[in-house]
């Protein structure tokens, strides 16, 4: 059974999973199916063997107990064919599996199993392809390592102190060799994973720690990878002590010091002493610096106050400039406005006429004199209108 990813994805990581249990590399595939991984699933040992010997593997993920293959020999010979190919151990049955191999037990938490490829498939730092000129000085104590062989013209032997980058053997060599070598890169070796014994070689300066068992392959690539820091570290060394030299008034400061008693009074009147030494020093050459010498002229002074006379004099320049500009344009416009007036038209002269005032004619009119109306009745049984006395018929 086999899952691999597009052409794209294949530039990624690459994650080998070995087991002849079909639902653990289903559940494999689901678990990984969103992590930035080519992920390659198989139930074949030889397959799992042969994608390891054509194709860069970055980890294998394989069980112990199979029914074709031992996982320990899987381990065993993929170790040997590809040195820089880390393996994760995934079985039920933790105590038989080896102490030097990561493990997770069956059955697994999703988080951790996750978490734990993360780290193993984590990109490594920046390598150095090519030897570097000149040859990094390598101390090898305790160790029997042909370094010339694994790294042709990488490295220099030397001993002590000169050395750049140091492997030690912790089961061969003590503390004492690591605080020997104060400024070189130290990488040990040791069987012991924790402890105290662990603990006093941190603090003797050890900086990176190779567990037991570990092939001569891994150790070189280790090696090689630890150069950039190496040099890094060197030239780091070489500016503090290009600046301790520069500095020549801590050094006589601290050679006064060393000479008597931290607490006593000499070292406190020595102290006094330089410093005001310094200052007045300093405060000569600041007088010397700013204030001309007397019946000399300072030329930068002159310059000062030539450039200033010389804007003082343009600046009125362009005021005056600027007030006849405003002065002549005011006096167009003024030009311009007499100009319009005298060639206005003069408006049209109104006629004033007369009228006469009108005559009132009085008319006497006759007017009658109104006559009584006649009384209204309200018909009764005379009949309408009718009422004795005004000459109608009525009943």
């Amino acid at each position: 059974m086999v899952s691999a990813g597009t052409e794209a994805r294949r530039k990624l990581q690459t994650v080998v999973c070995l087991d002849d249990d079909p639902q653990v590399l289903s559940s494999l595939r689901r678990l990984l199916r969103r992590e930035p991984v080519t992920l390659l699933t198989t139930d074949n040992p030889a397959t799992a063997l042969d994608w390891v010997d054509h194709q860069k593997v970055d980890l294998l993920i394989t069980d112990l107990h199979m029914p074709d293959a031992d996982g320990n020999e899987i381990l065993r010979i993929v170790e040997e064919r590809s040195p820089s190919t880390k393996s994760l151990i995934l079985t039920g049955y933790p105590s038989e599996s080896p102490p030097s191999q990561p493990l997770i037990a069956k059955p697994w938490n999703d988080a951790e199993l996750k978490q734990r490829i993360r780290e193993l498939t984590r990109p490594l730092p920046y390598v150095v392809l090519m030897p570097p000129e000149p040859q990094v000085r390598l101390a090898l104590v305790g160790v029997d390592l042909k370094i010339d062989d694994l790294a042709p013209g990488w490295f220099g032997r030397v001993e002590g102190a000169a050395a750049e980058l140091a492997l030690i053997d912790a089961q061969r060599a003590g503390v004492e060799s690591a605080r020997a070598m104060p400024g070189a890169y130290k990488v040990l070796l040791t069987d012991d994973a924790g402890g105290a014994r662990l603990r006093e070689w941190y603090e003797a300066g050890v900086d990176q720690v190779l567990r037991k068992p570990v092939s001569d392959a891994v150790v070189a690539d280790t090696l090689r990878r630890c150069v950039p820091l190496a040099r890094l570290r060197q030239r780091r060394a070489a500016a503090e002590a290009a600046r301790g030299a520069a500095s020549w008034p801590v050094r006589v400061l601290r050679r006064l010091w060393r000479a008597s008693a931290p607490n006593s009074t000499l070292s406190m009147l020595a102290v006094a002493l330089v410093f005001g030494m310094l200052f007045a020093i300093s405060v000569n050459a600041m007088s010397a610096m700013f204030e001309p010498k007397p019946g000399a002229s300072d030329p930068f002074m002159d310059r000062l106050m030539r450039f200033s006379a010389q804007e003082l004099l343009l600046r009125r320049w362009t005021a005056e400039q600027q007030a006849e500009v405003n002065d002549r344009t005011r006096r167009y416009y003024d030009d311009q406005l007499d100009l319009q007036r005298r060639q206005a038209p003069l408006p049209p002269r109104r006629e004033v006429v007369e009228t006469p005032a009108p005559k009132i004619l009085v008319v006497p009119v006759e007017v009658p004199s109104p006559q009584p109306a006649a009384p209204q009745r309200s018909p009764g049984r005379y009949g309408t209108g009718a009422y004795p006395g005004n000459g109608l018929p009525y009943q």
